[in-house]
């Protein structure tokens, strides 16, 4: 690994140790929890017809992320009121969605502030099974393969208070989950074959926020908090590394028991994952006024006045959590300036505005950070000591989830879809042969501005035509079409029909270049739905009906 130290990570032996880590993407900021990848040629620029692999919706409203693991992908997604809650599982090279399960009913949703969602919380899968939460309303697991649900608890009492949002994880055969609520705070781990509690840790420090009438302060929203815990080593023995409110705590992830604590007082609703390198653990300590923080984790007890190393306030994330590549550390603040510090001592090494605002935690592979904004920009950086962009890509409807990273593609879910970005392979070495009279490919001239192959082969009189495109939807083949070809002096038509369908598609040969004139018929819908370029034409971008006109000059 690229981040060197005393402190080393310690992942499960089914999220990391198994797989390459460049394959999957397995639970909330990839197999070992920080957001950075091995994955090699993944794609810098796109937009929504350049890149894009798929496409697909999913319903209901959700930040939660998605997860990667073989051939499937999983997100978790609710109705808008949080009456049901929802796992879907996408087959990872077509989108086609495979699994829709309803998991859970509820009869009287939590109130969710309106930035948040009812299904926030990243699943975690493994083979074979996919563990959602969705916090107090309901946790289950799941058999990929069939959908089944294997168990479910849904007896944990936490008023959320605004919503749930710390994701669960997987270490060894537990599954560890944070409750910071307004009414209970505490830690629980649950044997992740079964869903019976192995252990559970109610949170110790003192809030002093209870007045006279004996409650607490603003109905206790300051007890609350969103984070995802993290396991390191330290001095060989496994520490879960767990930012509540008020407090970050060390705890025995086999027992639960409580080894140090760090107070901040003045801190609440903490809301990322931390990360470690360098003998130290690193995380911001959430709102109101929050701070970076460098801790040492070896430390007993109240360490707070022993063992942070440094702090620092300024442009610090609430929400986005942290990058630590080659003793840098790399971040977003939520209202959009960009930071790289020196790990060991804090010291500013940059600072830049990038415009937008920032849910979603950025990812780093290949020596570029890329930060995923609200509105839908990616800003994709150089990951160095000057700050230089390298592309900028916009997708509709924003970011609020974060990005997985499986292969040699982006997975990207927006406030309404799912997408699969990727470079294609090369069009050519894909393109097939044949003797027939038409064999052959076609381009529009420059990819960058979105080309592709024209196939038309004539195979033994089952004529077939196929769009294949590049730098619009890669490798989207589109399928095959069987019909009839006729050809006449430069003109070829095809014609496909099914029924009472028809889709008819007119080429004008020119030299080595081929036009396509129109498509007629019933419908006209050739199963395209996607922006395709030839020579002197354009499909428009529709997810119904492609429509062929001359392209703009």
């Amino acid at each position: 690994m690229r981040i060197k130290g005393q402190l080393t990570f310690l992942a499960s032996a089914t999220l990391a140790a198994a797989l390459p880590l460049h394959a999957d993407w397995p639970q909330f900021r990839g197999a070992d929890g920080t957001g950075v990848s091995d994955s090699r040629n993944l794609p810098r620029s796109w937009s929504e017809g350049k890149n894009v692999r798929w496409k697909t919706a999913i319903h209901g409203r959700a930040w939660s992320s998605p997860v990667v693991l073989g051939s499937q992908v999983w997100v978790t997604t609710a109705t808008e009121g949080g009456d049901q809650l929802f796992a879907v599982g996408l087959d990872r090279e077509t989108g086609r969605i495979i699994h829709d399960l309803r998991l859970f009913q509820v009869a009287k949703p939590q109130y969710a502030h309106p930035f948040n969602t009812y299904a926030s919380p990243t699943p975690v899968v493994e083979p074979g099974r996919l563990y959602a939460t969705f916090g107090a309303p309901g946790t289950a697991a799941i058999d990929t393969g069939t959908g089944k649900v294997l168990w479910e608890r849904r007896d944990f009492e936490c008023n959320h208070f605004r919503g749930a949002g710390s994701s669960p994880i997987v270490f060894g055969d537990l599954l560890i989950m944070h409750f910071d609520g307004s009414d209970h705070q505490f830690v629980v781990a649950l044997d992740k074959r079964t869903g019976k509690t192995v252990w559970r840790t109610e949170r110790s420090i003192d809030f002093k926020d209870v007045g006279p009438d004996g409650k607490p302060e603003a109905e206790g929203d300051l007890r609350k908090a969103f984070a995802t815990p993290h396991v390191v080593m330290v001095e060989g023995k496994p520490i879960l590394i767990s930012l509540g409110s008020m407090a970050t705590y060390g705890y025995d992830p086999l027992t639960g028991r409580e080894i140090w604590r760090v107070e901040e007082r003045s801190n609440f609703s903490g809301s990322t994952r931390p990360v470690a390198g360098q003998g130290m653990v690193f995380y911001p300590s959430g709102f109101s006024t929050g701070e970076l923080l460098a801790v040492r984790p070896n430390g007993t007890g109240d360490v707070t006045a022993t063992h942070v190393v440094w702090r620092v306030s300024r442009s610090v994330p609430k929400k986005p959590s942290l990058l630590l590549v080659d003793g840098l550390i790399f971040m977003i603040g939520d209202t959009g300036v960009a930071s790289c510090l020196e790990a060991g001592t804090g010291q500013v090494v940059w600072t830049a505005r990038v415009d937008g605002s920032y849910s979603a935690s950025p990812v780093w592979a290949e020596g570029r950070v890329y930060f995923f904004s609200e509105e839908g920009k990616t800003t994709v950086i150089e990951a160095g000591r000057k700050f230089k962009v390298l592309a900028e890509n916009e997708l509709d409807d924003g970011f609020m989830a974060s990005p997985a990273v499986a292969g040699n593609a982006l997975f990207l879910r927006t406030r309404t879809h799912l997408y699969r970005i990727e470079e294609p392979a090369n069009p050519r070495a894909a393109a097939p042969t044949s003797d027939g009279l038409l064999t052959g490919t076609w381009e529009r001239g420059d990819p960058e501005k979105g080309g592709g192959l024209l196939l038309l082969v004539d195979d033994g009189g089952a004529t077939r035509f196929q769009l294949q495109l590049w730098r619009g939807a890669p490798t989207y083949n589109m399928g095959w079409l069987e019909g009839q070809l006729s050809v006449k002096d430069a003109k070829a038509t095809f014609v496909s029909r099914e029924g009472d369908w028809t889709c008819r598609i007119d080429f004008v040969f020119s030299g080595r270049n081929a036009t396509l004139r129109q498509v007629e018929g019933s419908d006209a819908e050739c199963g395209f739905g996607h922006a395709v370029h030839a020579d002197g034409t354009y499909i428009l971008k529709s997810r119904r009906k492609p429509v062929f006109q001359a392209r703009p000059e």
